[in-house]
């Protein structure tokens, strides 16, 4: 599934402490429909979304600036490769690294699944 409108919107912290994502009303649609139409934050929205070819990694992309948010309380600038170390010098060079390869603009260059991801970000520790 591919939710189509990952953003800090979008996301609620439980009385439990744990983070989740919500509003599934664009990734629920029909698959023909979804690539058809542009939804979500522009500052979140990866280029081939724009184009119509929404993938997993569309999903990454907007997780990774999601990340910067998080990170800067800054939306990122739309359509670039996200560092928030240059607004937040605490950021890990890893954290740092991380939300760089979510967010690079080539599909092929961003980590290819959320496990990878995952990985990484244990390792950050």
């Amino acid at each position: 599934m591919i939710h189509r409108d990952f953003s800090p919107d979008n996301l609620i912290l439980d009385n439990t402490g744990v983070l989740k994502l919500t509003d599934f009303n664009i990734a629920l649609q029909l698959e023909a429909d979804c690539n058809k139409r542009v939804a979500g934050k522009h500052a979140y929205i990866p280029p081939e979304q724009f184009r119509g070819e929404a993938s997993p990694q569309s999903d990454i992309y907007a997780f990774g600036c999601t990340l910067h948010f998080l990170l800067t309380a800054q939306d990122p600038e739309a359509l670039t490769v996200s560092s928030p170390k240059d607004l937040n010098a605490g950021t890990s060079e890893a954290l740092d690294r991380i939300v760089r390869k979510c967010t690079e603009q080539s599909r092929a260059s961003r980590y290819q699944s959320m496990n990878e991801i995952k990985s990484d970000l244990i390792a950050c520790g």
